[in-house]
């Protein structure tokens, strides 16, 4: 249920970004699959497997924030889009603008992010 102009934007937006990501994913999957021989020298093994950890380091970050995006969906579908999550303000336009599947004021993002422990 769409009310607003802003939102079909955003979900424009968002569908865009999702196929795109989708089309990367896919790619990177393949090439990865494709790619794959069993490394002989310990060299080549220690270079495939900075380069495996490092696809695949990718494909989880492009897999995470499709699952943003499809969260995102899914708040514009139940009507609940544009508010945080954690105090129920409102998100404000130019924050949805810059990451239109934010699901949290900036504020919340930072405490979240200051609460995570480091490692």
């Amino acid at each position: 249920m769409i009310k607003n102009n802003w939102q079909e934007r955003f979900r424009q937006a968002m569908l865009e970004r999702r196929a795109a990501l989708q089309r990367v994913v896919q790619n990177n999957l393949k090439a990865f699959k494709d790619d794959y021989q069993p490394a002989v020298e310990i060299v080549e093994r220690a270079s495939d497997g900075a380069t495996n950890d490092l696809a695949a380091g990718l494909l989880e970050i492009e897999s995470a924030e499709l699952a943003q995006i499809d969260e995102a969906l899914r708040r514009l579908d139940e009507g609940t889009y544009g508010g945080c999550q954690d105090c129920g303000k409102p998100i404000p336009h130019k924050r949805l603008q810059l990451v239109p599947f934010a699901a949290r004021c900036i504020e919340c993002a930072r405490s979240r992010e200051t609460a995570r422990p480091r490692y």
